[in-house]
């Protein structure tokens, strides 16, 4: 009997070992279902951002490329516009010569300038000048802020 006992116990204790070991296998299986679930969700998350990082890249890189060229086109025309405004402002001199030369004609002569129809004609032209002038000027200054 001594050896049937001692042979059940031998096998209870196998059992046992094999269970603990079966608990063991469960346990680290479960661990590795917890991990595997974590990875999967902290990918996805990553995946997302960088999705919408890239997103964001693309449309800086395309905001930036049209700065770019808005820029060079601005550049342009502030260089168009400084020659435009010296021209103006030779044919403002232009102009104020031919005042001058009409009220020294009409003083000569002894013409009230309002009775010179031309005189008026000029004058209106050079006052549209001026605001031409102005207006250019002040586009001009603005661009100095610019940050080109």
């Amino acid at each position: 009997m001594r050896t049937q006992r001692r042979v059940f116990e031998k096998l209870s204790e196998s059992t046992k070992v094999e269970l603990a070991s079966e608990k063991i296998e469960l346990s680290v299986a479960d661990d590795a279902k917890k991990i595997i679930s974590q990875v999967e969700k902290e990918t996805s998350a990553g995946d997302k951002f960088l999705k919408t990082h890239n997103s964001n890249v693309k449309s800086y890189e395309k905001l930036k490329k049209d700065l770019v060229a808005e820029s060079k086109a601005i550049q342009k025309n502030i260089e168009q516009a400084e020659k435009y405004t010296n021209k103006l402002n030779k044919m403002f001199e232009k102009t104020d010569d031919v005042i001058m030369k009409i009220r020294r004609t009409a003083d000569e002569l002894g013409v009230p300038l309002k009775s010179i129809k031309v005189y008026q004609e000029v004058f209106d032209s050079q006052k549209k000048l001026g605001d031409v002038i102005n207006d250019s000027d002040k586009m001009l200054s603005y661009s100095d802020h610019l940050d080109l």
